[in-house]
């Protein structure tokens, strides 16, 4: 079993550089172990792909940077340390299934979003309502949470609540996808990137 040391140290340094260009020798480097047993730590440990995690992460970082600012695709995909805007569009395609500029042209109606990028603290058994109740307290950000029948979901984040009357509230994303389950029902096992997002229709 990996040492928890390394994993810690790899998705901090990661998360800390995300976008930068990076690789498994890059970051094996960095953390002076060696990158067939950084992909393993991942691969056994974490139960998720290394290249994967890199790119979703930085996939999930792009969505936060096209809903909160105007900059363009190509200038987003450099600041994200892809050489190419066309690889990072097919990327991007691939885990969100839409392109960057019809996810943010879709998304003009989210006010707020909060990414969590796993770290070496996320237990496999822990559901992503535990992890992002965590994050929030950890950030000191006020929640409020309410319970639905044996379900806890999160109603208001840094005091915007849900509006079900104006089809306005919070959403969460796992890995750009937005599961059908209340968070608490969720497991981060092979989970990378917890999303929380704010859609104002009012």
């Amino acid at each position: 079993m990996p040492n928890i040391t390394n994993v810690e140290n790899a998705l901090t340094y990661i998360n800390k550089n995300i976008s930068k260009p990076l690789n498994l020798d890059i970051v094996a480097k960095q953390i002076f172990i060696s990158p067939t047993y950084l992909s393993r730590i991942f691969k056994y440990d974490l139960n998720i792909n290394f290249i994967d995690y890199i790119n979703i992460s930085k996939i999930n970082l792009a969505q936060e940077k096209l809903i909160q600012t105007d900059i363009p695709i190509i200038e987003l995909s450099n600041e994200l340390g892809f050489a190419q805007a066309s690889y990072f569009t097919k990327l991007f395609k691939r885990w969100v299934h839409v392109t960057p500029s019809e996810y943010r042209q879709k998304n003009k109606n989210i006010k707020s979003i909060y990414t969590i990028f796993r770290s070496g603290l996320w237990s496999h058994n822990m559901s992503v309502f535990e992890i992002s109740k965590r994050y929030f307290a950890n950030h000191n950000i006020p929640i409020k949470i309410r319970k639905v029948d044996s379900n806890n979901y999160i109603c208001s984040i840094n005091n915007l609540e849900n509006k079900p009357n104006h089809n306005s509230g919070w959403i969460y994303t796992v890995d750009c996808l937005q599961p059908t389950v209340f968070s608490n029902k969720l497991k981060v096992n092979n989970k990378s990137v917890i999303q929380w997002m704010y859609i104002n229709n009012h």
